[in-house]
């Protein structure tokens, strides 16, 4: 049985669904985890390279969406979309979190001289 249109654009969903699913159980266990880590730049860098991995599916499964005609929002609402938005600001936020622990590893740094 062929796939029409309606069909794919659902697959695409789901697709950015299980997505975001598993980037909200591995940040969540990653954000935790990172309050009681002993490396303070292994789990910021990990959960990047997964938002980031994310972020690149999803953007994947949105032009193909948009391809379809299928986008709930065209033109700049687009961004603001749970599909676009979260992969890119948990990014953003491990980010400032790596900077935050390099911050602190310098002042501690600073301690021994």
């Amino acid at each position: 049985m062929p796939w029409d249109d309606d069909d794919k654009g659902k697959f695409q969903n789901d697709l950015i669904n299980q997505r975001l699913t598993w980037l909200g159980t591995f940040e969540g266990l990653l954000f935790v985890a990172n309050h009681y880590a002993e490396h303070p730049y292994l789990l910021p860098l990990v959960g990047f390279v997964i938002a980031v991995s994310v972020s690149a599916g999803t953007h994947s499964a949105n032009q193909k969406l948009t391809e379809l005609d299928a986008q709930a929002y065209k033109g700049p609402l687009n961004l603001l979309m749970p599909g676009t938005a979260i992969p890119i600001v948990i990014a953003v936020a491990w980010v400032l979190i790596f900077l935050e622990n390099f911050k602190w590893f310098m002042s501690l740094l600073k301690c021994f001289k």
